[in-house]
């Protein structure tokens, strides 16, 4: 069976190369979006940010947050690396967290990566990711402890237009400057 799925994958890239990358290639796509381009994201703690792709700096690209309510309000600031997938991300207060070698969140098959942050935990954090159309599936463990499922919406630029998980959830409203029609 594993061989006919093989050959499948195989057929389906060799034809239509186009569909064998995007079956995979989940991180942002920063490489095609415009500077400057930026979304609105709801929380389900009620909080409203705005979230804009301010370019790339060296080896990373760089999405910093602030409250809608109150665009000078700094939120956060998120570090991708050249794949669009999170590194490091820093909270207003100075307190971070790392991703080592990278969050694998939205990673489609097994993944492990280190989480860190300035409090000092470090976890080994396991995923595993399916990917159906536009919704990817994930579901994390440290150890033994499962964090249940998350399902994560990709939209525009493979930006989560939604993500729900057992004790959140997140919602993206409205996209500015990001070049997209009207229908996006």
């Amino acid at each position: 069976m594993k061989l006919l799925a093989a050959v499948v994958v195989f057929v389906i890239g060799a034809v239509y190369p186009e569909l064998a990358t995007a079956q995979q290639d989940t991180g942002i796509d920063f490489a095609n979006m415009p500077v400057g381009c930026r979304w609105e994201r709801k929380l389900s703690n009620g909080q409203v940010w705005n979230e804009e792709f301010t370019g790339r700096k060296g080896s990373v690209y760089v999405v910093r947050a602030t409250n809608a309510k109150k665009p000078s309000e700094f939120v956060s600031s998120t570090e991708f690396n050249l794949e669009g997938h999170r590194v490091k991300l820093t909270w207003a207060n100075g307190s971070w967290s790392t991703f080592t070698p990278f969050s694998c969140f939205a990673v489609v098959g097994k993944c492990t990566y280190v989480y860190e942050n300035s409090d000092k935990r470090r976890d080994e954090i396991r995923s595993v990711a399916k990917l159906r159309g536009n919704v990817l599936t994930t579901r994390s463990s440290v150890g033994e402890t499962n964090f249940g499922d998350e399902q994560t919406k990709l939209g525009p630029f493979r930006v989560w237009i939604s993500n729900r998980s057992p004790n959140y959830w997140t919602k993206v409203t409205k996209f500015e400057r990001c070049g997209l029609s009207p229908s996006s």
